[in-house]
């Protein structure tokens, strides 16, 4: 992330020059960029619960072993394997998990998130440029931007020329 930030303003005529190329909208509401990553990425950001915590609800620890990992925050907890709660269903499927028992699992996905603040301090703690990146953020109309499907493209093209890693534009645009 850190070769895309250097470049990155605060100044609304960048945006305001997207929006006119048809790159992305300018919308009114802001988007939490914390926010984002917590629905996003609900599994990086999860405190972790202890295996008395899953026994108390009633589910059993082992029966569901296949999808809780040690906590990447807390390695003295656990976590449910899973990215995000549409991940969770996937892998439920797989396993063949009926939606009863999912439905007990889910709170476990929920209940341990870290706070906004907690996010947001432990992606700064990440480097410089995340700290460069979350003051473009909060100070300009990057919050407010949404990118169109031009954008979308030019935005991957940009990412493989800097990077080399070439991802399915199919993941992005239906």
């Amino acid at each position: 992330m850190a070769p895309f930030t250097v470049n990155l303003s605060k100044e609304d005529s960048l945006y305001q020059h997207l929006e006119y190329t048809g790159c992305g909208s300018i919308s009114l509401g802001e988007s939490r960029i914390e926010q984002i990553l917590s629905t996003t990425y609900k599994g990086l950001f999860c405190k972790g619960f202890t295996k008395e915590q899953f026994e108390k609800s009633g589910t059993l620890f082992q029966r569901f072993s296949t999808l809780i990992i040690p906590c990447l925050q807390d390695n003295s907890k656990f976590q449910l394997n899973a990215m995000n709660d549409e991940v969770l269903e996937n892998q439920s499927k797989k396993l063949e998990i009926v939606q009863e028992e999912l439905n007990m699992v889910k709170p476990f996905m929920n209940n341990y998130q870290m706070s906004s603040t907690e996010i947001k301090e432990l992606i700064k703690s990440q480097g410089d440029y995340i700290n460069n990146l979350l003051d473009i953020w909060d100070n300009s109309s990057f919050k407010n931007m949404t990118l169109t499907s031009v954008g979308i493209a030019i935005a991957i093209a940009n990412l493989r020329r800097k990077t080399g890693i070439t991802i399915d534009l199919g993941i992005w645009i239906k």
